[in-house]
């Protein structure tokens, strides 16, 4: 892997931040990273581990990095069953990572509309099919 690819990955980083803040409205880039990885991580609880890899596979490889930060594989999926549950837990993990002021829908949505733009359609309806239905009323409302 030459520098090419940490520069390119570099700016699919930044593509994602300016959608992350395009459309949840967030002020700044420190805001859509934290967002982006609060997201990620609610996300990646509430998937299996093969579907996770499939995703994974599609994302830059900074952003792979956040999605697997402090992972523990060997729990099993949530499976949040109410949007509440899921918005509550990214409020959580805002909020422990000194942004609570920002609001969570606004988060999710913001993180749902950059995978849309930056994976494959047909990464996106798989995950669409497999996400539990208090993520799914997030992502489709």
């Amino acid at each position: 892997m030459g520098i090419e690819v940490l520069n390119k990955d570099a700016q699919h980083v930044h593509e994602w931040l300016n959608e992350i803040i395009d459309v949840s409205g967030l002020s700044n880039k420190t805001q859509a990273l934290a967002s982006l990885r609060a997201v990620l991580r609610e996300l990646r609880d509430n998937i299996r581990i093969e579907d996770l890899a499939h995703f994974s596979a599609q994302l830059p490889i900074f952003i792979r990095g956040l999605l697997f930060e402090n992972w523990r594989p060997v729990k099993p999926p949530l499976k949040e069953r109410h949007k509440e549950e899921f918005l509550n837990s990214i409020q959580e993990i805002l909020e422990g990572m000194g942004h609570g002021e920002i609001e969570a829908l606004l988060a999710a949505k913001g993180v749902f509309s950059a995978i849309e733009k930056q994976v494959s359609q047909e990464e996106v309806d798989k995950l669409l099919d497999i996400v539990p239905k208090g993520i799914w009323e997030v992502w489709k409302p």
